[in-house]
């Protein structure tokens, strides 16, 4: 087994075993009339399982010593070298998906819609945002080393919902009264439109603030499985493919530009050494 497959299940080992303990701790104490939704024991359960993606990539990189302090972990939450540019896409991203669900919810927005915006940061940090650590910042990445981006994204949609199992069984979270499908479904298409938001950004924290967007507009709208919200929700997944396309095209036609640095690279990966020169007679 390669290294990069060692990091893999040692994150998705930690991860789930942090969270699905803590939120088994729930399903378990609820059977016998313990942790009430809203008691604090049942808050804290809650939010120990769900910053268990977090928690156990910042284990692992201490102990990798790809963080040596504090400020490491920092950086590699918020550098970015396109920071501007990462604001951008984020707001980019944030009318679309305000679009989808603004037009095709059959609804309407239950709360008032200043809502998003006061409940953006505590959504961007402790409630869904907190797990783009572990999401887009290593598994998606670690994923693209070995597979097609549109795999590799899949697949990360398919273990980050896998993630949220317990949470159905739980009276009171939001999961128990969501289609598990649907949830699976809105769960995919959003890790497509993450993983092209952390490929043009490079930035975790760009992440974050699309995460808690797409939960708290999914709370908001009160988002149920209709035709025009699924064909909305897979225009959004090819539109991120046609993005990636762009840009693999793009990342080609620099490489192939004489003048680019990385048609320099390219080349002098190529180039054969000289022969020694020949002893004459």
């Amino acid at each position: 087994m390669g290294t990069n497959h060692k990091r893999i299940w040692s994150y998705l080992i930690t991860t789930f075993l942090i969270s699905w303990i803590s939120w088994g701790i729930i399903i378990l104490s609820n059977r016998f009339g313990y942790m009430a939704a809203g008691s604090v024991l049942y808050d804290v359960f809650v939010a120990i399982g769900g910053a268990g993606t977090a928690v156990s990539i910042i284990i692992l990189k201490f102990k990798w010593k790809e963080f040596r302090n504090f400020r490491d972990m920092l950086k590699y939450v918020f550098w970015s070298e396109k920071l501007p540019f990462a604001f951008v896409v984020v707001a980019l991203a944030f009318l679309w998906r305000f679009a989808i669900v603004f037009l095709f919810s059959p609804h309407g927005n239950i709360v008032p819609l200043y809502s998003l915006f006061v409940s953006l940061p505590y959504a961007a940090t402790f409630s869904g945002g907190f797990e783009e650590l572990g999401w887009r910042g290593f598994l998606q990445p670690e994923l693209e080393k070995k597979l097609p981006f549109p795999i590799a994204t899949l697949l990360t949609g398919i273990i980050w919902s896998c993630w949220h199992i317990p949470l159905f069984f739980i009276k009171g979270s939001s999961q128990s009264a969501i289609n598990f499908m649907f949830f699976v479904f809105f769960i995919v298409v959003t890790s497509f439109t993450l993983a092209i938001i952390f490929r043009l950004t490079k930035n975790v924290f760009a992440c974050a603030l699309f995460h808690g967007w797409a939960n708290v507009s999914f709370a908001i709208f009160a988002i149920q499985p209709s035709t025009s919200i699924i064909i909305a929700f897979s225009a959004e997944i090819l539109l991120t493919i046609v993005i990636y396309m762009i840009l693999v095209r793009r990342k080609q036609i620099i490489a192939d530009n004489p003048r680019s640095a990385e048609h320099k690279r390219r080349e002098a990966k190529r180039k054969i050494p000289p022969s020694p020169p020949q002893k004459s007679i």
